[in-house]
């Protein structure tokens, strides 16, 4: 079986979580989520979503 990293999903909230320049998730939550899945030695991927896109 094939195991994929969890998604998490984020948009822009500065300071909480921004894209930076270089197009990844960055700030204080982004930093958090680091931290716990990292303690959980679990596979992730933080996805930014631009909130028209879900049409909000």
């Amino acid at each position: 079986m094939e195991v994929k990293p969890l998604r998490v999903l984020s948009h822009d909230r500065p300071p909480f979580h921004f894209t930076d320049s270089k197009g990844e998730v960055v700030g204080i939550c982004a930093d958090i989520i680091d931290i716990i899945f990292d303690e959980m030695e679990l596979e992730y991927e933080v996805i930014d979503l631009i909130p028209n896109a879900l049409n909000m």
